[in-house]
């Protein structure tokens, strides 16, 4: 790849530059779901629910999104 082009990504429509961030939070508990993409090192979240719970904390502070996400984890 060109050192000057740049890895896009689409989702509902937007163009989201992966430069940006490869993680994407998605709340679709909201009438019109909800997506923050999100700078993080993905080799270090793995799928089991403690590894995503702690991504989730880390990230709650900052992301209403993340924040719901976990509220959600918590009435399961």
């Amino acid at each position: 790849m060109p050192k000057d082009a740049k890895e896009n990504f689409s989702l509902q429509g937007k163009k989201h530059d992966l430069s940006k961030g490869r993680l994407f939070l998605i709340d679709f508990s909201a009438a019109t779901p909800r997506i923050e993409q999100v700078r993080r090192d993905l080799q270090k979240i793995t799928a089991e629910k403690q590894s995503c719970v702690a991504v989730l904390t880390e990230l709650a502070a900052n992301s209403g999104v993340a924040k719901s996400l976990l509220e959600e984890l918590a009435s399961r």
